[in-house]
């Protein structure tokens, strides 16, 4: 990886405006603009499973409130 040369810090106006020209998406960090890298399979795998115990978690505490409510 590299360390851009930035003497000034970009502000977000003018981040909102840039482009580098070569149709990359950048996210700006303390006023430098770094590139967004797609995720890998292993990302992807992590980010499944934390969606699947959220649907799982969310239905227990759901199932939980509702026996709750019948009393």
């Amino acid at each position: 990886m590299y360390a851009p040369v930035i003497q000034d810090p970009m502000t977000f106006e003018k981040f909102l405006a840039w482009d580098d020209g070569k149709g990359r998406n950048f996210e700006l960090r303390d006023g430098v603009p770094m590139p967004i890298v797609d995720p890998n399979a292993k990302h992807e795998d992590v980010a499944d499973e934390l969606c699947a115990l959220s649907i799982v978690e969310f239905a227990l505490c759901f199932k939980a409130s509702k026996a709750g409510d019948d009393g």
